[in-house]
């Protein structure tokens, strides 16, 4: 019955896509400084209806031979950073070991088709355990200024437009996606701010940045 359901979602993406490709160049940056299944996360991003404008994979310890993936020395991180600043477009930061859900690139796509003024597109996530099963799902609410300040709430499940990357932060762990979030809603406000209410990243609770909200 759930392979009916994914089918017939599947089916309804590709034909949406078809009918309108949402122009929204995203970059997908993997930090694989970090412990976890690179392999697992590359196999999640190339299963994607709607696929990356480029993936980029910070020190790999792999060979990448074979895919579109690029890689980068973490030495350079700050430079790269300074560099997708200045372009329009999108980044999404993950970890060795996160998920994808199928269409989730769409979705958070769609969200910043459907939301002109947005900055930071957030979704809902769950984790993978240690026995690599999928638990504690993470609904978060819509965009609530006073809760943002007092607990990282939206975590580090959340899409960026390059034009916040500002002190050379990258969304690839807890404090740095939520000094990015802060700095955002104190620029922008809360209209700065997307959330698709949708369970769109498994987040691999093996890796060292998980708590307290991923």
């Amino acid at each position: 019955l759930l392979q009916t359901a994914s089918a017939r979602t599947s089916a309804w993406i590709t034909a949406d896509l078809s009918r309108h490709t949402p122009a929204v160049p995203i970059t997908v940056l993997v930090d694989a400084r970090q412990e976890g299944s690179l392999r697992r996360t590359l196999r999640s991003l190339a299963r994607q209806s709607l696929q990356a404008h480029r993936v980029v994979v910070i020190d790999p310890d792999q060979s990448l031979a074979g895919t579109n993936c690029e890689a980068l020395h973490g030495t350079e991180l700050e430079h790269w950073l300074a560099t997708q600043r200045m372009a329009p477009g999108w980044l999404l930061g993950l970890a060795p070991g996160d998920e994808l859900t199928e269409g989730a690139l769409y979705h958070l796509a769609r969200a910043i088709d459907s939301h002109p003024r947005a900055q930071i597109v957030y979704c809902d996530h769950d984790e993978i355990g240690r026995d690599d099963c999928y638990g504690n799902p993470n609904h978060k609410p819509d965009i609530n200024p006073d809760l943002l300040y007092s607990t990282p709430y939206i975590g580090r499940a959340m899409l960026v437009s390059n034009a916040q990357l500002g002190q050379n932060v990258a969304p690839l762990d807890l404090v740095g996606s939520h000094s990015i979030a802060l700095a955002t809603l104190a620029t922008a406000g809360a209209d700065a701010f997307a959330h698709v209410p949708a369970l769109l990243l498994h987040l691999d609770t093996r890796t060292a940045i998980t708590r307290p909200a991923d």
